[in-house]
């Protein structure tokens, strides 16, 4: 399905979402709502942090930003969690079994939450690392 971005646009159109905006305008992700869930656990409790969904009816992607509308997260598909990363904190997401997300941008790092190997609390635990990261950046980074 293809979703109107000009409320994308009109709400994050800041040179930080460059990438982001760019990403979702091309691809029109989906997203499946057990993936939304586990974005919105991750996020659970931290300070000044919104979500944004164009059409949550239709399984639309779900972006995490900033009270400054900074995009720092996103559900994406059936499997990934994505949080745009501080480029030092990287190599910290490939060893908790995160992988660069190129297709989106530098900084951006995405992680399956439902990988078969997976132990939930822990996978869980290190979502949220990744969320407290992206938004700590997302706050005070460039």
């Amino acid at each position: 399905m293809v979703w109107d971005v000009s409320e994308l646009h009109r709400r994050f159109d800041f040179a930080r979402n460059a990438d982001a905006l760019r990403f979702l305008a091309r691809k029109h992700p989906s997203a499946h709502s057990d993936l939304s869930e586990e974005l919105m656990k991750s996020a659970a409790g931290l300070p000044r942090v919104s979500s944004y969904c164009p059409d949550g009816q239709s399984y639309a992607y779900v972006v995490l930003h900033t009270e400054n509308k900074l995009i720092c997260a996103m559900a994406l598909g059936m499997k990934d969690l994505v949080f745009k990363l501080p480029e030092t904190q990287i190599s910290q997401a490939r060893l908790e079994g995160g992988e660069p997300w190129p297709d989106i941008g530098p900084g951006w790092a995405g992680f399956d939450p439902f990988a078969v190997s997976t132990d939930m609390p822990g996978t869980r635990a290190k979502l949220r690392r990744g969320c407290r990261v992206a938004l700590a950046s997302s706050t005070t980074g460039p």
